[in-house]
């Protein structure tokens, strides 16, 4: 007499649509093509437990990861309050606005338009970098560049540049 099967699909399964799983009751190991083994008893459901696990972690710590410090601090507009390049207190602004677009303006005029997108931490990347200074090169500027913003405080920091900023209300 065989005994009760242990699970019910027992002798219909097969393994990699091929090989059928050799399984006798009081053996805890189902063997397939090449080696494969697992023990359904306990196996599968730590494995499955544990990958369900390692998922959801992996996902939560890429999602914190790729947070901005700038979410919903950046947009405005920005007056520098050191010297930068050699344009005085006051006189370049960083205009930022909710569609990702950036104006820089040195004493009023448009020296500089481009796209940004707030990248992780204290990262911002800006893409499509428009100068409207006939001396000045496109291709040194964009890329990622470092913005630490706190309270109405800004620290823009560009290949080795640093310009202080603060919210022109």
């Amino acid at each position: 007499m065989r005994p009760r099967p242990d699970f019910a699909d027992e002798g219909s399964v097969l393994l990699s649509g091929a090989v059928k799983p050799i399984y006798r009751p009081g053996l805890p190991i189902i063997t397939g093509s090449k080696g494969a083994a697992s023990n359904p008893r306990s196996s599968m459901p730590l494995t499955r437990r544990t990958c369900s696990v390692l998922v959801v972690s992996v996902l939560a710590l890429a999602c914190s990861a790729c947070s901005s410090n700038n979410e919903g601090k950046i947009v405005g507009r920005w007056k520098n309050t050191s010297p930068f390049e050699g344009a005085p207190v006051g006189s370049v602004i960083l205009e930022f606005t909710s569609d990702g677009k950036l104006t820089m303006s040195l004493q009023n005029t448009p020296v500089l338009t481009s796209n940004y997108r707030l990248s992780s931490g204290d990262y911002i990347s800006l893409s499509d970098v428009k100068v409207h200074v006939p001396t000045a090169d496109s291709r040194d500027r964009g890329g990622r560049i470092k913005v630490t913003i706190k309270g109405d405080a800004m620290t823009w920091v560009e290949k080795g540049s640093t310009m202080q900023l603060a919210r022109d209300k």
